[in-house]
Parts: C-alpha cells; sequence; structure tokens
C-alpha cells in the first residue's frame, strides 16, 4: 500500500511540474539582466568593410572607457553578426547605436574620426552596408 501511496504522490507532483507554464515569475530589479541582442544581415559581400567599421568603434569605446558589446560572427544562417548589449537598467526602449553611454562614446568617436562630419559619415557609410538586421529585448532571471 505504501508503495501506491508513493506513486500517487509522484505521478501529482509529477503532473503539477509538468503543468507550470514557461513564463517567468515576475522579478524585481535586481534579480533580472536586460540585454538587447541585435542580428545583423549585411548585403552581399560587405562583411569585411563592416568589420573594418566595427574596429573603428570598438577602439573609440575602449577610448571613452565605455562599455562594448558581445559580438558574435556567424557562420552560418541568414545573418552575418550578432550583438548583445547588457542595459544598466529596464528597458524603455532599444535604440542603442553602438554604445549605450553614447554621448561620451560618440565624442571620442568624433575625436577618433577626425571631425563630426567624418563621423556622421562613417556611420552611414556602415548603415549603407547592412541588408537587414532586428534587434529584440531579452530578460534573463538569476
Amino acid at each position: 500500500m505504501k508503495f501506491f501511496s508513493l506513486l500517487i504522490i509522484l505521478f501529482l507532483g509529477g503532473g503539477l511540474l509538468l503543468a507550470q507554464t514557461d513564463d517567468p515569475l515576475s522579478s524585481t530589479s535586481s534579480d533580472v539582466t536586460w540585454r538587447t541582442v541585435s542580428l545583423v544581415d549585411y548585403k552581399p559581400g560587405k562583411t569585411g568593410a563592416a568589420k573594418e567599421i566595427i574596429r573603428k568603434f570598438e577602439s573609440a569605446s575602449r577610448h571613452s572607457d565605455t562599455p562594448t558589446p558581445h559580438v558574435y560572427w556567424l557562420e552560418t544562417g541568414k545573418y552575418d553578426l550578432i550583438v548583445v548589449w547588457e542595459m544598466q537598467e529596464e528597458p524603455v526602449d532599444a535604440s542603442y547605436l553602438w554604445c549605450p553611454d553614447e554621448s561620451g562614446w560618440w565624442n571620442t568617436f568624433v575625436t577618433q574620426e577626425g571631425s563630426e562630419e567624418a563621423a556622421q559619415k562613417l556611420q552611414q557609410d556602415y548603415y549603407e552596408l547592412i541588408a537587414s538586421s532586428v534587434t529584440n529585448v531579452a530578460r534573463e532571471s538569476r
């Protein structure tokens, strides 16, 4: 009889576990990390040029002591690049260009490129290499 009671308890407990939804529990800001995840598809033959410009973006980040994203170059699939930013606070929007602290980064980038016009042109040149992109916000609960 004890054996059957144990089986029933295990069966009911397993059923309850399976019935749980995949929705995350509500979280406080202290136990959640927010990230933006951007997938970029470059125009054919333009990935090399994009990498050169991204090296300049990264250089400006290093020299301005602003954070750099995690960058993943893809070998398969539609997209060429994944860029992952850790956000400092809960998202209001996902309008990051290259750096969440754009003012410090932008000032360094302008100095690095020699002028505001040169920096804007290089940024526009980069955007023209992109065939398509998508940005999503992700939440990681701890």
